[in-house]
């Protein structure tokens, strides 16, 4: 291709010069000296530079929006997780809170401490050496001896039981704890007492305490 017009910017080290008879344009590299009237392979088109540019800057530009709508997308969404989570920890302290026993009982108890116990000394402050097992043996003593009376009477055997046999400083008392609300013993025990009816004499519960039975009075 002969050029009558200068031609388009060139890539660096080539410059356009004209023919002798001053009619058109040819291509000479001043680096290596080499001339052609075709246009370099390596000549910019500042046409194409300039769509090539305008593409990019097109391409960013849309790459930039997608990215704000998929982020504003992630924050609608993120707020509706953040509201369905508040709703369900609202919801399930509600349902927490409804399934708490209400009221309070009053109960007796028996306990008997055992080595592994939080605090393993008794009344008298000994060190306790028995262990776990036979803790649950002497209580399971003591529970089998209440089945055999009921009423008045089984309340008379308990508390003389618990005077004697307890670990625990309510021995003075009878083993009587006095009314309380759920969650002021421990987990293990509230439970057990809350199921018991009135009159009713627990199974084994053990605690962090040791092995206890309890039974559910009338305030």
């Amino acid at each position: 291709m002969e050029y009558r017009e200068p031609p388009p910017p060139l890539a660096a080290a080539w410059v356009t010069k004209k023919n002798r008879a001053g009619t058109h344009f040819y291509f000479y590299n001043q680096e290596t000296g080499e001339s052609t009237w075709a246009k370099p392979p390596d000549a910019i088109d500042a046409s194409s530079l300039a769509n090539a540019v305008s593409s990019l800057m097109d391409n960013q530009s849309n790459s930039a929006k997608a990215l704000n709508a998929s982020s504003k997308k992630r924050e609608r969404e993120g707020g509706k997780d953040n509201d369905k989570k508040e709703k369900e920890s609202k919801s399930k302290k509600q349902r927490s809170s409804s399934s708490v026993p209400k009221g309070k009982v009053r109960a007796f108890h028996i306990l008997k401490k055992h080595k592994d116990s939080s605090r393993p000394y008794d009344r008298n402050k000994k060190k306790i050496s028995r262990t776990k097992e036979e803790a649950r043996e002497e209580i399971e003593g003591f529970k089998d001896m209440m089945e055999s009376v009921e009423g008045e009477e089984l309340l008379e055997v308990f508390k003389a039981t618990a005077t004697e046999e307890s670990d625990c400083s309510s021995a003075k008392r009878g083993g009587d704890l006095g009314p309380f609300e759920y969650g002021k013993m421990r987990k293990e025990f509230s439970e057990a007492a809350f199921a018991l009816p009135v009159g009713g004499v627990s199974g084994i519960v053990e605690t962090s305490s040791g092995v206890h039975i309890i039974l559910r009075w009338t305030d």
